[in-house]
């Protein structure tokens, strides 16, 4: 049986995006950076990024999603 990751690991995950394409707070990533993969599906990511809104972790504007100082903390 799958291990379905919890809403908070999903938005951890969001943040080893961030730091692997090395943003930092106030910097910003385009949908596109969010791909789907073999460990992590479109849902997992979307519920991520959500999560992590939600924390103030990234904010989204005009399609951008924007690393926070809180979530800059957090990586």
């Amino acid at each position: 049986m799958a291990n379905i990751p919890t809403p908070e690991e999903n938005a951890r995950h969001v943040l080893t995006i961030f730091r692997g394409h090395g943003v930092r707070a106030g910097e910003m990533l385009m949908q596109q950076n969010f791909m789907p993969s073999k460990a992590w599906s479109a849902d997992d990511i979307a519920h991520g990024l959500k999560f992590a809104i939600g924390c103030g972790w990234v904010e989204f504007k005009n399609t951008h999603f924007f690393l926070t100082e809180a979530g800059f903390k957090e990586i």
